[in-house]
């Protein structure tokens, strides 16, 4: 039979060792939360953090006890709030954490833990306050320690089943946590059990061994849920990492996109300009054009020349007015357009088409949109005519018109306002357009056609962008 001395030593050194336990994994929770934070650790980091303090309460209540210290002595009435408000602090975080777990919501906030913390503490001195002047010492120790083990038990049992029902756990995780919760609560209802019923009747051998289980049981609910923390916060590490990729990938293209608009600003402002001197000239050409058609002392060949001329200077005013498209200063007669009637309209302008398959899409639902008839019909036929180029006489080509509300994020892509829009789309089953190419598609007078002059698609990006589209 060993010494009282050395089971008490026992005793204590079991306090010590289930705090120092309690403690680390509250330390470790707490690192943890800092790097991510979640409510479930911030709160069971707390939790854990109350629980090695009530712990640390009980063993120097003991040492107390066992040293002679009076029941109204400072030291004891000092550990006795201390202990009850560790006790609330413990329950309620608990809860707190799980709830957050389920909810996905992150309710942390420091002024909620400042009010706990008093709300808990002047509950803690009262109920101590008055159990110490209202009852006797054996009957304090029986209330506080059977109030506390079933509140303890009831949650731990609660969030224990919860975690064996939430399928989206590891199993593993899932069956070692929920079963280890279960365990510590029935042991915390058999610890309220034994002292009510059974105080002073049990060998210290047998309260040595329960004291051991309970130190095991908080060694082997720490490991699964340290290991399921320590998952999750890898979890939302790689989902913030994947995030950080994603939005770096989008920065680096919004600035492609961003000098990819200014070159094009520039060019454009160059050419508005080009054209604008060139109308001037063209606007001399014909104008002695049609003096020398009325001129009754032209022959036959003069007439000719005439009208050679003539011709060629309405061709260079097509590239003009192309030119000067794309630099966003054509004059545009803007009314509401019916997008579908103007689709059509396109279809009609393209003979070259032929025996390709062609539809078109439009909802009878779609909505009119403000712009130039004229220009958008000319858009669209350049459009059809490249689509025609790149594809054979068997290809498909599909125009096709839809409403779109841009968000936020699509918005700063495009450089755009979120809302509504109609987007108007060409597809067509050709090769496509190379990666280098792709790149030059826009830019005046690039061409990868023999008899192209470059202006198809520049006046087209013009011409939306004026419109104030993208």
């Amino acid at each position: 039979m060993p010494s009282s001395s050395l089971l008490t030593d026992g005793f204590l050194a079991h306090y010590a060792c289930q705090s120092v336990i309690c403690a680390f994994i509250a330390t470790l929770l707490a690192a943890l939360s800092r790097l991510q934070p979640t409510g479930l650790m911030r709160w069971w980091s707390i939790s854990w953090a109350a629980h090695a303090a009530y712990i640390a309460c009980a063993g120097l209540s003991l040492h107390l006890v066992l040293a002679g210290a009076s029941e109204t002595g400072p030291s004891r009435l000092l550990t006795g709030p201390v202990a009850m408000t560790s006790a609330g602090v413990q329950i309620y975080t608990l809860l707190a954490g799980w709830i957050t777990e389920r909810s996905g919501v992150n309710s942390w906030s420091r002024g909620h833990l400042a009010k706990l913390l008093f709300y808990a503490a002047a509950a803690g001195v009262a109920v101590t306050l008055l159990l110490h002047f209202v009852a006797a010492s054996e009957t304090r120790f029986v209330v506080k320690v059977c109030v506390r083990g079933l509140l303890v038990a009831g949650v731990y049992v609660w969030i224990g089943v919860a975690v064996l029902r939430r399928i989206a756990l590891i199993p593993l995780i899932r069956i070692w946590l929920g079963l280890g919760l279960i365990a510590f609560g029935l042991k915390q209802c058999q610890q309220a059990y034994t002292t009510f019923f059974h105080q002073g009747m049990i060998s210290y051998e047998t309260e040595y061994l329960l004291q051991f289980v309970d130190l095991a049981l908080h060694t082997f609910i720490a490991a699964p849920m340290l290991l399921w923390v320590c998952l999750r916060f890898a979890d939302r590490s790689a989902l913030q990492r994947r995030e950080l990729e994603r939005r770096a990938a989008m920065l680096a293209e919004q600035d492609i996109q961003l000098a990819r608009r200014q070159r094009m600003s520039a060019i454009g402002r160059m050419a508005a300009g080009v054209a604008h001197d060139f109308n001037n000239v063209l606007s001399v050409i014909q104008s002695w054009t049609d003096i020398l058609r009325h001129d009754a002392e032209l022959d036959e060949l003069g007439e000719e020349g005439v009208e050679e001329i003539d011709a060629a200077a309405r061709q260079a005013g097509a590239i003009s007015q192309q030119l000067m498209l794309f630099g966003g200063k054509q004059v545009m007669q803007t009314a509401l357009i019916s997008v579908r009637e103007a689709l059509e309209e396109a279809g009609r302008r393209v003979p070259q088409i032929g025996p390709r398959s062609f539809r078109i899409e439009a909802p009878e639902s779609l909505p009119l949109i403000r712009g130039d008839r004229a220009m958008l019909v000319t858009a669209l036929q350049n459009l059809l005519i490249n689509a025609v180029d790149a594809t054979a006489n068997s290809g498909h080509i599909a125009l096709t018109a839809r409403q779109r509300i841009l968000t936020d994020d699509d918005g700063q892509r495009l450089q755009l306002a979120a809302g509504e829009f109609v987007e108007i789309l060409l597809t067509d089953d050709g090769e496509g357009i190379p990666d280098d190419v792709m790149q030059k598609i826009f830019d005046p007078f690039f061409t990868t056609k023999e008899d192209g002059n470059g202006l198809g698609l520049p006046s087209v990006h013009g011409f939306v962008s004026q419109s104030g589209g993208a």
